[in-house]
């Protein structure tokens, strides 16, 4: 009889290591499910977040060349106090810039003050750059006319 009873106990055993192993199988599929859930909820997010840094880098790109071209147009234009002449400045310095206006003002005499201010839009990534359908970059520099 001892020898029946741990004969059962062994088949006992084996059916319990091979629940056991089931059970793990199982969980370790649900593991990586879960993962794959995870994963996709998580790239869209982290797409976005990239985008919506690379569009701010774009924007802040965009205002150092608006600068640079608007201070081109100001020295063009203080030599020679005319729009075409600060409008060509521009179009040279700022040729990637989206530039909707120029405007001179005040005086074109030598010795009184011209301000040039320009208006662009920046650069639009195609999902983030939605938001910035309203955004205009502006940037106003004042110089004295040469004589």
């Amino acid at each position: 009889m001892a020898c029946r009873c741990r004969s059962e106990s062994v088949a006992v055993g084996a059916k319990w290591r091979q629940r056991a192993r089931r059970r793990r199988r199982e969980r370790a599929r649900g593991s990586r499910a879960q993962s794959s859930v995870e994963m996709a909820l998580l790239v869209p997010v982290v797409l976005l977040l990239l985008l919506v840094v690379l569009q701010a880098a774009l924007v802040a790109r965009d205002s150092v060349h608006l600068v640079r071209a608007t201070s081109a147009a100001a020295r063009a234009a203080m030599v020679h106090p005319s729009e075409s002449t600060a409008r060509d400045a521009l179009a040279e310095v700022g040729a990637g810039l989206d530039v909707q206006g120029l405007s001179l003002s005040g005086g074109r005499d030598p010795g009184s003050l011209l301000t040039v201010s320009v208006v662009a839009r920046p650069t639009r990534l195609p999902v983030v750059g939605v938001a910035l359908s309203a955004v205009r970059l502006r940037e106003s520099l004042t110089v004295r006319v040469e004589g």
